[in-house]
């Protein structure tokens, strides 16, 4: 997600792995967000961000992940 015409601010984000709130990083500068994360459990996992402006213009994205072993 990227927001042109206003700054977001961490506040701003919400990261959900799973279905739990996570904590993150995020770059204002670069509208990056990133999460390191301990191992997971394998099998398909689902991540959500949402974002929301100071004028209440909001947007998700979600997609899923699978853990596999080698």
């Amino acid at each position: 997600m990227r927001d042109e015409d206003d700054e977001l601010a961490k506040s701003d984000i919400r990261l959900y792995l799973d279905g739990r709130v996570k904590g993150f990083s995020y770059d204002p500068a670069t509208d990056r967000l990133s999460r390191a994360t301990k191992r997971l459990s394998y099998g398909w996992h689902r991540v959500r961000v949402e974002a929301e402006d100071g004028p209440g213009n909001g947007t998700k994205r979600a997609w899923s992940f699978r853990v596999t072993r080698r």
